[in-house]
């Protein structure tokens, strides 16, 4: 199942692009939703192949979304990058500098890699879960969430030769 979901989230046109990559990093590097759409573009280094987790962004009903510190002291971390990740991420830059331009947006490196439409506000992070009930009603695959396809990565994260959090 997990093999079939990857193959087709790996099918996503652009317009779900940034819905592949957030995939990406829950299933291959087991970030938490909060660290993904906590991630600014500086905490990208694809030329050295590495990701930075150091701040998250933290939800509570009827209060604006915040940047904090990730959950723990060991969730402070920096992550390698396999090539097909690094090629993500630039795509997803590339797709973003051009909505941006066409929304006469700024974009800087202290950008949100995950923003939302035509907006250089962070992405929700309960749109993930938003847009994944919805691609999985399309499909034959049971009902998921970012936080189990994260959990279901860890051989994965050690066969890969990830850091990961204990």
């Amino acid at each position: 199942e997990m093999a079939k979901f990857l193959h087709l989230v790996d099918q996503l046109p652009d317009r779900f692009f940034k819905y592949r990559v957030m995939t990406h990093l829950a299933f291959f590097l087991g970030l938490r939703r909060e660290e993904i759409v906590g991630l600014t573009w500086k905490h990208v280094n694809c030329k050295n192949g590495s990701l930075e987790i150091s701040q998250a962004l933290s939800y509570i009903v009827g209060v604006p979304l915040k940047v904090k510190a990730p959950k723990n002291e060991v969730s402070n971390r920096t992550l390698g990058l396999s090539q097909e990740h690094r090629d993500l991420l630039l795509h997803q830059q590339e797709l973003q500098k051009a909505a941006f331009k066409k929304a006469n947006l700024v974009w800087t490196e202290s950008c949100f890699i995950f923003t939302q439409l035509k907006s250089t506000d962070p992405m929700h992070g309960n749109s993930y879960n938003t847009w994944l009930k919805k691609f999985l009603s399309n499909t034959d695959l049971p009902k998921s969430s970012i936080h189990k396809n994260k959990m279901m990565t860890s051989p994965i994260k050690s066969l890969n030769n990830i850091e990961g959090r204990p």
